[in-house]
């Protein structure tokens, strides 16, 4: 997993002595990160840091790494899955390496290219390279931030890291107070739209985009990457969806198996890990280690489904039981500290358990987190297409039957009937404008609840802002590739 940290200095507002203690304190908090080994380095106006988790070269990939002369170095979080294709093009450019890793590619590529080395990488990522030669620094974060990069200023110079603890044991950062313009954002869908989060003076490096400090500590972001949805291809068939994803997805897994240690995966019984593991075991010529949580409680239990999956792969497959009365309120707090912000998934649950199972067996584990939201695979996406169709019923007669049924939650087990309840949230998000609904279906409270509870209001303008020529597209279809309306 790794973890990155460290302070930036360049006004020399403290001593390098109590730089190095913040630094030390910091890189301690991550050691779960990476238990494999640290890297610590002071320069004149910074001191880095990070604890590894040896997937790469894992004799010869310790960080910092740094160019020939010294003068570029950086710590990375992450993997650049394209980074022997991106190393053998740096040594037709004469470039030197000293080790396999790709976190060495990353320097030689800033070299050649400064920050417009960015969109050449494909991978999950997090990282601060150092360019001594002006004593400027570049902290960049992956297309779809997959890697955490947080950061505080003025509190003793500039401090980043991977987790939000980690930026919490600078004692120069005092002033530690909710952030209420973010709040409501919280109550609202229980996320927070980066660059905030629910504490004051901690921020996030939004996804795909990068930081530049110079030699004055001055910084500016900007974006890299934006999502082109003006691209979706269309398909006459569900068959020819296939074909067009089958040969995206093979190149996918194959890039993210590049590992000089072994890998295995989560396999849930769903369509989007059992892929993974599918094509995985297609690569590989043994039987590839997959795991799965069996749980007490039927409604929950996708292990036979898993189990039918496993055995159908051949793969080396694991099931690892928890029983109801084996999760713990000590558990519960292992998995918030862990987090590190409030997060209402209550998938963390089974995740905390088979991670803690497979680190037993192997290092790298790949699944099918993200296949959903490519492929519209939430029941949010179905909903959105029910809500517009609900659309074409006048406006007027939406307005008196979300009325009837407001009054009919006053009957005795109406409001306790979830069918009912399903009916009634959908003809009420009908009445929002189209720019609203999928806030509406992911919500916790409504603005007016919201109020109630926190005194604290927000305009939710973050959450409006959608990219260049949003209204082009049907919403969230575009980006369901063989869920279009024609396959």
């Amino acid at each position: 997993m790794c973890g990155i940290c460290g302070v930036i200095d360049n006004k020399m507002e403290i001593s390098t002595e109590d730089r190095e203690m913040i630094v030390r304190k910091m890189v301690d908090a991550l050691y779960h990160r990476g238990p494999d080994g640290e890297g610590f380095k002071t320069y004149h106006k910074s001191t880095l840091a990070m604890r590894r988790l040896a997937i790469i070269d894992t004799e010869g990939g310790n960080q910092p790494i740094e160019n020939e002369d010294g003068k570029i170095g950086i710590v990375f979080n992450g993997e650049i899955y394209n980074f022997q294709e991106l190393r053998k093009e740096l040594l037709q450019k004469g470039h030197h390496f000293k080790t396999r890793s790709d976190t060495e590619v990353l320097v030689h590529l800033y070299e050649e290219y400064g920050t417009e080395m960015l969109p050449k990488l494909k991978g999950m990522f997090a990282f601060c390279i150092r360019d001594g030669r002006t004593n400027s620094y570049l902290i960049a974060r992956d297309r779809f931030g997959e890697k955490p990069l947080y950061y505080t200023k003025d509190f003793g110079g500039f401090a980043f890291s991977s987790e939000v603890k980690s930026l919490l044991e600078n004692p120069f950062f005092t002033e530690r107070y909710l952030n209420t313009e973010a709040l409501p954002y919280y109550f609202r869908t229980s996320l927070v739209p980066e660059p905030m989060t629910l504490i004051l003076g901690v921020h996030v490096l939004p996804a795909g985009h990068y930081l530049l400090m110079d030699d004055e500590g001055e910084f500016t972001i900007e974006n890299y990457f934006k999502t082109n949805y003006g691209n979706t291809p269309k398909f006459k068939s569900e068959e020819e969806a296939k074909e067009y994803i089958r040969p995206v997805l093979e190149q996918a897994v194959k890039r993210q198996t590049v590992s000089d240690v072994p890998i295995g995966a989560f396999l849930s019984g769903g369509i989007d890990s059992s892929s993974v593991v599918a094509l995985l075991q297609k690569q590989s010529t043994a039987p590839i280690k997959t795991f799965t949580v069996k749980f007490d409680t039927d409604g929950y239990d996708e292990s036979p489904i898993a189990k039918k999956v496993a055995e159908k792969l051949g793969t080396d497959h694991h099931e690892i039981h928890i029983p109801n009365t084996e999760f713990t309120e000590d558990m519960f707090w292992r998995i918030i500290h862990h987090v590190g912000l409030p997060f209402r998934d209550s998938s963390a649950i089974p995740s905390y358990w088979v991670t803690k199972e497979i680190s037993k067996h192997v290092k790298v584990a790949l699944s099918g987190d993200g296949g959903d939201e490519l492929f519209g695979g939430y029941d949010m996406f179905q909903w959105f297409q029910k809500i517009q169709r609900f659309k074409n019923i006048p406006s007027i007669i939406r307005y008196i039957g979300d009325a009837g049924l407001s009054l009919g939650q006053q009957i005795p087990g109406l409001k306790e009937n979830g069918k009912f309840r399903q009916i009634k949230r959908g003809v009420h998000t009908s009445l929002y404008q189209d720019s609203e609904i999928p806030i509406a279906l992911n919500e916790m409270f409504s603005p007016q609840e919201i109020t109630k509870i926190s005194n604290y209001e927000s305009k939710y303008s973050l959450l409006r802002e959608y990219p260049e020529g949003a209204e082009n597209w049907s919403a969230l279809r575009r980006i369901m590739y063989y869920r279009l309306k024609h396959t």
